[in-house]
């Protein structure tokens, strides 16, 4: 019953912290107001390594806007 309550405790505070992030106006691609309410996992996979599998050196690469536009300079 004690892990109950402290479960719906944790999920009153998130939806609390959720509420806060409504309010806040931003523009563009300005996430610093939620720098610090996020984390970031690794990814299981090379971005790098399955392209390279597949892309030979005649061949040429086109990134269509992606977030990887900085890696594929590299190849």
């Amino acid at each position: 019953m004690t892990t109950k309550k402290y479960r719906m405790q944790d999920e009153m505070d998130l939806l609390k912290q959720w509420e806060e992030h409504e309010k806040i106006t931003f523009s563009g691609w300005d996430f610093t107001h939620i720098k610090d309410s996020w984390e970031n996992e690794p990814l299981p996979w090379d971005y790098k390594n399955i392209i390279e599998t597949y892309l030979s050196c005649d061949m040429k690469l086109l990134d269509m806007s992606s977030s990887m536009r900085r890696k594929c300079i590299g190849f």
